[in-house]
């Protein structure tokens, strides 16, 4: 009895540490597989973590790539690396630092101081402007001139000479000292012909072919005709006496030089700056009629007043045209060729009219000379 129950209490002990061993068996199952589905959670979310970093991180780059395309360079190993020139920065010192040169203003030259000396001495302006070159070849060529008068045979060029020199002097004055000053505080644009410039003008093919030079003189010739002829149909004498010296045809090209210079390129540029283009070239143009007022001296008082009606009226709009062309060509080019040639035409009519009285052939007067 005692050996079936000591039997029977062994296989319950027997039994209960079975189910024992059993049951941590389960357990240590169950532990083991959270711990091995936690790791693969863990490892999931680490690598979820990685990739969405590096996508971050690349779409970062390309970003900053876009918008600062030279901040990235490529990976360099050390031995390129090591290749690439080393950029010192340049360290700026007193000696290689150079300041801009400090501006110095040059005092600018008085207009009417350069022109008023040019009108008491010819050549005195352009000493004012410390051109000496060109002072002495006008002071040279008034006083040649001056010098010339004295002299029966030289008189007549000499007088030319002087005249020439003083108004083209006055003109030349006024011009460089515009030149001096850079033009500064000077709008309207003058003339800056020289007179080399001048003395070809007459003979240039690119100025002669010019309409309004061509055109302008056709058509103040025939105006001139036409109005000469009108005068002898009404017992009008021009009277215009021409000694053999004053028709002396080339005389014209002087004369064209000398007033187109002081009229046109000094007084019609002064009055332009003073008032308006359009002033100047009327005002100009009146004082151009005015200067050729003494021309009737020697004539009769009917004379007179038919000149002072019909021959004024006629050079003060030839004045208006040769400033028109002024205006436009900003040059004196084609005023002085319209002018030297119109007169040149009435010098050589008046030379041959001249000679012909000379010797008993029938006078013919033309009266429009400038």
């Amino acid at each position: 009895m005692k050996s079936c129950c000591f039997f029977l209490i062994l296989i319950l002990n027997i039994s209960f540490l079975n189910a024992e061993d059993i049951l941590s068996d389960t357990s240590l199952e169950k532990q083991t597989l959270q711990e091995s589905n936690s790791q693969t959670e863990s490892n999931t979310s680490e690598t979820l973590l990685d990739k969405n970093s590096t996508i971050i991180e690349a779409s970062l780059k390309e970003e900053v790539a876009i918008l600062e395309p030279d901040s990235f360079t490529p990976n360099l190993s050390s031995e390129s690396f090591s290749s690439q020139p080393i950029l010192k920065p340049e360290i700026i010192s007193e000696k290689n630092f150079k300041t801009p040169p400090p501006k110095i203003d040059i005092p600018r030259k008085k207009t009417f101081l350069a022109v008023g000396l040019t009108a008491l001495i010819p050549g005195l302006g352009h000493v004012y402007l410390k051109e000496y070159s060109k002072a002495g070849i006008i002071f040279g060529s008034t006083a040649a001139g001056v010098a010339a008068r004295f002299n029966k045979r030289t008189a007549f060029p000499g007088y030319v000479a002087q005249n020439l020199a003083s108004s083209y002097g006055i003109y030349a004055a006024y011009r460089d000292v515009r030149l001096y000053n850079n033009n500064a505080g000077f709008s309207y644009k003058m003339p800056t012909d020289s007179f080399k410039d001048l003395c070809l003008a007459s003979f240039s093919l690119s100025v002669l072919k010019k309409p309004e030079v061509w055109g302008g003189f056709l058509g103040f010739l025939a105006t001139g005709i036409g109005i000469t002829y009108l005068q002898s149909k009404l017992h009008i004498k021009p009277h215009l006496k021409i000694s053999i010296e004053d028709a002396y045809p080339l005389r014209a090209f002087s004369v064209g030089i000398r007033e187109e210079t002081l009229f046109r390129g000094y007084l019609q540029s002064t009055l332009s700056e003073s008032l308006t283009p359009i002033g100047g070239i009327i005002l100009s143009s009146l004082a151009f009629g005015a200067v050729h007022i003494p021309n009737a001296k020697n004539y009769s008082f009917k004379d007179r007043m038919n000149y002072y009606k019909i021959s004024l009226p006629f050079i003060t709009s030839f004045g208006l045209y040769a400033g028109w062309m002024t205006y436009k060509n900003q040059s004196l080019k084609q005023s002085v060729a319209l002018h030297s040639w119109y007169d040149f035409t009435l010098f050589a009519i008046g030379r041959a009219l001249t000679r012909s009285a000379m010797i008993g052939k029938p006078n013919f007067s033309f009266s429009f000379s400038y």
